[in-house]
C-alpha cells in the first residue's frame, strides 16, 4: 500500500465506548497526519465510566495481524498499549524481535488490570528502541529487573 502519510501500528484492545484503544490511537494517528493500522490485542466491555470485563485475543491471532500489517505496509512507528495476557506480550514480542529498526512506544494501560499482570516480568530482551509517555509506569517498569533478563 502506498500512503503519503506516516503509518502507525497500534498493537491494543477494542474500547466499544471510543474513550481508550484502538478507536483513541486512531483519532490521535490522524490527528497528527498519519495513518493508523491496527492489531487487537483484547476486546473490552466497557462504558465511560466502568470496565465490565477483557477477553485477550489469542495469541496465534495477534501475531497474524501483526504481521500482514507489517509485511503489507510501511510502518513507521509501532505503539503498543494494553495487550491483554501474558502470552500476547510474548507473542507480540516475537514480532518485534524481527523489525529492530522501527520505534516502539510502550504505552500499557494498567487500569485494565493489576499492575503486577500488566507489568509482569515476561517482556524478555531485546525490545527495539522504545519510548513510554507515562512516566509513573515506566519507573515501574525500569525497576522490575526481571524485565531485562
Amino acid at each position: 500500500m502506498d500512503t503519503p502519510q506516516p503509518v502507525i501500528l497500534t498493537v491494543t484492545h477494542h474500547d466499544p465506548s471510543g474513550s481508550a484503544g484502538i478507536a483513541a490511537d486512531t483519532e490521535t494517528a490522524v490527528s497528527l497526519g498519519c495513518h493508523a493500522a491496527s492489531a487487537v490485542s483484547a476486546i473490552s466491555v466497557c462504558n465511560t465510566g466502568e470496565l465490565l470485563g477483557v477477553a485477550p485475543v489469542d495469541e496465534s491471532l495477534l501475531v497474524e495481524q501483526t504481521r500482514t500489517v507489517l509485511e503489507d505496509m510501511p510502518v513507521a512507528a509501532i505503539k503498543v498499549g494494553y495487550l491483554g495476557s501474558v502470552e500476547n506480550v510474548r507473542a507480540l514480542h516475537s514480532v518485534l524481535r524481527d523489525y529492530p529498526d522501527i520505534p516502539v512506544v510502550i504505552d500499557p494501560d494498567a487500569t485494565l488490570a493489576d499492575k503486577e499482570s500488566v507489568l509482569a516480568p515476561h517482556y524478555g530482551k531485546p525490545w527495539p528502541p522504545y519510548y513510554s509517555p507515562m512516566p509513573p509506569w515506566s519507573a515501574q517498569i525500569a525497576a522490575k529487573p526481571a524485565l531485562w533478563r
